[in-house]
């Protein structure tokens, strides 16, 4: 994902790698309202772009072609409500008004159906071809992507010519410039504005909100794509030599193991808490560690910790395993493109694991911050000075 030049704006579709600084800042500043916003009035919003950002990050190639054949197949089935003679537009405004309105209202229905099942049909179809997208779809979204750039009500509608339908009127630009374009009467300039009020109340601000969604959660999947990219899209012999050599694989083993014995004492602490509640009561600072045991039942992020560091060990030995069947025999197993894909998604499983559990533990460690009796701070930065 490494850019090869940096512009200040990127006012045409993207189809390279070059960088555009207002794209950066503006997902700075999304990403720094969102955070604002979910600290002042709660998380519905964050919870709400979260949803809508994997339509984003999981578009492929395949999801683009059938989104835009899915978009031109409704819009040719639905066309003959604008199917209005002169006359009749002329005659009866009322009538016409309405049936722009109805149609902008099924135009903004179509753009967003044809994205969520092309997306949905495409990852159910080929689930790893769509997870090892997310890199270069976020890169997309939040670096290269900017309010200059044209917004496509379905993606790839730019410059795609479809035989069954028109789909310029997917196409915001397209769309806003015949907005500009010279009424030949009063008449026509009144359901002109209609069209205009419609399409950007119905069209244009959901796609652009859509493309907005993934800029305000880049802190959210920002952790997620550096476990895609670390896990989905790296060669299955490197993978597996990290795994069984890498200095840090067997620091992470040592901490495995480590979960994995605090985990039997927790479950030991719970079966026998009826004799040792009384002694667990006296230890000094207990509330702070009752936040974090939490002696009187088993925690998800508990069970949670144990099952990573059960895989963590898991995949060593199968990585072992592996390697030494390629130095017998030449090749890791018998079909090695299933195997890797099976190793990458349980290596993006174990990332999402660590994820969960890190985020419930920063989040514990955050409710006891103003609960701890801090020591004061002393009025001498050096112990020379009066």
């Amino acid at each position: 994902m490494a850019t090869k030049r940096i512009k200040w704006v990127n006012r045409t579709t993207p189809a390279g790698d070059t960088a555009s600084i207002l794209a950066i800042v503006e997902t700075v500043v999304a990403s720094t309202a969102t955070a604002y916003l979910a600290l002042r009035f709660g998380t519905l919003h964050l919870t709400i772009s979260a949803l809508i950002a994997p339509f984003l990050l999981l578009r492929t190639p395949q999801s683009t072609l059938l989104g835009l054949d899915i978009a031109a197949d409704l819009q040719f089935n639905t066309s003959f409500i604008m199917d209005v003679t002169e006359g009749d537009r002329l005659a009866h405004p009322a009538i016409t008004a309405i049936r722009i309105a109805l149609y902008g209202l099924i135009l903004g229905l179509i753009a967003l159906l044809s994205r969520v099942v092309a997306t949905v049909s495409t990852f159910c179809r080929h689930p790893l071809l769509s997870l090892r997208e997310i890199p270069t779809n976020w890169w997309r979204f939040v670096a290269i992507i900017d309010s200059t750039t044209p917004v496509e009500a379905v993606p790839g509608v730019r410059g795609h010519l479809h035989p069954l339908s028109d789909l310029d009127l997917f196409d915001t630009t397209e769309v806003y410039a015949g907005f500009l374009a010279k009424s030949a009467s009063i008449i026509d300039a009144i359901l002109k504005v209609v069209a205009f009020v419609t399409y950007t109340t119905l069209v244009f601000i959901p796609a652009f909100a859509y493309r907005l969604s993934l800029k305000s959660t880049t802190l959210v999947y920002g952790p997620i794509i550096y476990l895609v990219q670390t896990s989905l899209r790296r060669d299955t012999l490197d993978i597996l030599i990290d795994i069984r050599d890498l200095a840090l694989s067997r620091i992470l083993r040592l901490y495995a193991t480590l979960i994995i014995l605090l985990f039997i004492g927790k479950v030991y602490l719970y079966m026998s808490w009826a004799r040792v509640a009384t002694k667990w009561d006296s230890i000094p600072g207990v509330e702070v560690v009752d936040a974090y045991v939490l002696p009187t039942h088993i925690a998800p992020w508990h069970v949670a910790s144990v099952v990573n560091a059960v895989i963590a060990w898991g995949l060593f030995f199968l990585a072992d395993f592996a390697l030494s069947s390629e130095q017998r025999r030449g090749c890791l197993v018998g079909n090695r493109m299933a195997f890797g894909n099976a190793i990458a998604i349980v290596l993006l499983c174990r990332g999402l694991l660590s994820l969960y559990t890190i985020a419930c533990v920063l989040y514990i460690s955050a409710a006891l911050l103003p609960e701890i009796q801090w020591p004061p701070l002393g009025p001498k930065i050096f112990p020379w000075t009066d």
